[in-house]
């Protein structure tokens, strides 16, 4: 059975969520164990607040693994928020948008988040001269769901910007296809359906080929089905 967090509480989510309720989560102390806990998941609050009972438990001795090379599915919820919002933002440059517009995130201040935070939980900027700028690639990991070769909805773990961006460029591809399917009065020409992706195919972390279904047919009765548009609208855009 894992070791609890602390005494009182069994995660740190828990744990941090009673800081909040006792409006302490901004304290020294708190934030300290926080940025511990961000380096060092798997430890308990023992080991973050540094009262290891054994040497080998010192922080000394564990290994750090950078946020952003961690599977988003085994982060507490607080580092999920953190992360979601590092995507966007790295999402958004990529699109063109100034950085100090991209800080303010979706939904204006409420969403927000500095250049600094993220340079801090991701690889995807490099100085030139007195310029950041967006490298041409990034290894944070991110799922996404694609319609895979004979196999239909699948859910990948890439930790490649390039091949998400791959990712998008299909849905988009597939979703404006189907849009014409049913309205074609929208459109003053045919789009490009999905058969440019005929043997294409995205890579996983762990280098698997996943190879993308180009038919567009089998795709609309994939997505004939109401549900179906949850994988795709899910897999969000970063």
């Amino acid at each position: 059975m894992p070791e609890k967090f602390s005494r009182s509480y069994s995660d740190f989510d828990a744990w941090y969520a009673a800081q909040q309720r006792r409006g302490k989560e901004k304290s020294a102390y708190v934030q300290r164990i926080v940025r511990a806990h961000e380096t060092y998941p798997t430890l308990s609050l023992r080991q973050l607040r540094g009262h290891a009972r054994k040497p080998q438990e010192r922080l000394s001795y564990q290994e750090k693994v950078p946020l952003y090379e961690r599977d988003p599915d085994t982060l507490t919820e607080h580092q999920k928020d953190i992360m979601r919002r590092v995507r966007d933002f790295i999402y958004r440059i990529s699109r063109g948008e100034p950085i100090k517009f991209a800080e303010k995130g979706k939904e204006g201040r409420k969403d927000h988040i500095s250049f600094k935070t993220v340079r801090k939980y991701s690889d995807a900027f490099e100085k030139k001269g007195n310029r950041w700028v967006l490298k041409p690639n990034d290894h944070v990991m991110r799922y996404k769901w694609i319609i895979e070769k004979d196999k239909g909805f699948v859910r990948i773990l890439t930790n490649n910007r390039k091949q998400a961006e791959k990712v998008n460029e299909y849905h988009d591809t597939v979703m404006t296809y189907e849009d014409y399917t049913a309205h074609p009065e929208k459109y003053k020409e045919k789009p490009q359906d999905a058969s440019i992706f005929k043997g294409k195919y995205v890579l996983d972390a762990q280098g698997k080929r996943h190879y993308l279904e180009y038919d567009q047919n089998i795709i609309h009765e994939l997505l004939s089905v109401p549900e179906s548009h949850y994988y795709i609208i899910s897999s969000d855009q970063t």
